[in-house]
C-alpha cells in the first residue's frame, strides 16, 4: 500500500479543492532528496508549469507535525497558484494567513496560528 506521510495529507487536499476549487489543475511534486541540493525554500509555485513543487526533507519522517508542516506548505503554494490565476499580487504574508486560516479551517479550529 502507498502512504502519503499520513492519510491527513490527501484528506486536507480534497478539502482545498472542495473549499478553493480554482477551474484550471495544479500539479503538487515532491521532490526527492537527491534532487533537492540547490533548493531554499520549503515550497515553490512554479508559473509557467502550473506546479507545486515541495523538496522531500528527512524532517518529515522525523517530525511529530510533519503533516501539518506538510499541509501548512502545500496551502501557501496553492494560495500562490490561485492569486496568479485570479491576477492577483503575489505575497508571502498572505498565503502564509491564508495556510494558518485553512488549517484551522481543515482542523475545525483544534490547530491554530499555523504549526503550533
Amino acid at each position: 500500500m502507498i502512504k502519503f506521510v499520513d492519510d491527513k495529507i490527501q484528506e486536507f487536499i480534497n478539502f482545498l479543492n472542495n473549499n478553493y476549487k480554482i477551474e484550471e489543475d495544479v500539479i503538487l511534486y515532491i521532490m526527492p532528496s537527491c534532487l533537492t541540493t540547490d533548493i531554499d525554500a520549503f515550497g515553490i509555485y512554479e508559473e509557467d508549469s502550473n506546479l507545486i513543487v515541495i523538496p522531500y526533507n528527512e524532517m518529515w519522517a522525523e517530525r511529530e507535525d510533519a503533516d501539518l508542516q506538510l499541509m501548512g506548505i502545500i496551502a501557501h503554494e496553492y494560495k500562490h497558484f490561485m492569486n496568479e490565476k485570479l491576477g492577483l499580487e503575489q505575497d508571502e504574508e498572505e498565503c502564509d494567513n491564508f495556510a494558518y486560516k485553512v488549517i484551522e479551517e481543515f482542523t475545525n479550529g483544534k490547530v491554530k496560528g499555523g504549526n503550533k
